[in-house]
């Protein structure tokens, strides 16, 4: 008895994973929007009172725009770009000048925290570089207001990181 019960459970379930569906379900409501609109972005760094806020750009799948204050040159580059919005937020400033040195970037690199230094050798074509990074993950629901704190640390650190270097900041080419 079991034998034939299994088998015809057993073909009940092969006949229903052939067949074509007979109802559609209905598709899933979308998720709460995760991230931010760059333009959004950008007008709220000018609404803080920024010397200069760049046009936003988007070129070779990149999407940034350069800001200048305080005689510190910076970008803020977006990341998991969907059409308009981005779930995530870099900020990144690049570094060059006779002060600067891998080993200075390591000990920085080793004593702090948030504010990483990434040392770029020189090439045929350019000198050595540092660029700062400091990597903001955006939370659904929050609005622009949610990178204040994340926006205070990094002029914090980005300052901090220009007196430990020594190197000049540079304007984004």
């Amino acid at each position: 008895m079991f034998h034939r019960t299994a088998a015809a459970v057993l073909a009940g379930l092969l006949l229903t994973a052939t067949a074509p569906a007979m109802a559609q379900t209905a598709p899933a409501a979308p998720a709460e929007a995760v991230g931010l609109r760059p333009a959004e972005v950008a007008e709220w760094i000018k609404s803080l009172g920024a010397e200069t806020v760049g046009p936003v750009q988007n070129l070779s799948g990149q999407t940034w725009f350069d800001v200048t204050d305080g005689g510190l040159a910076w970008a803020v580059f977006f990341y998991a770009c969907r059409w308009d919005t981005c779930e995530d937020v870099q900020f990144t400033a690049d570094f060059a000048g006779e002060g600067l040195s891998e080993a200075k970037v390591s000990q920085w690199n080793r004593e702090r925290r948030f504010l990483k230094a990434v040392w770029i050798p020189a090439a045929a074509d350019r000198p050595a570089r540092v660029q700062a990074q400091y990597d903001v993950v955006l939370l659904p629901g929050q609005g622009v207001g949610q990178l204040s704190e994340a926006t205070a640390m990094w002029l914090d650190q980005l300052k901090g990181f220009a007196g430990f270097v020594g190197g000049r900041v540079q304007p984004r080419s």
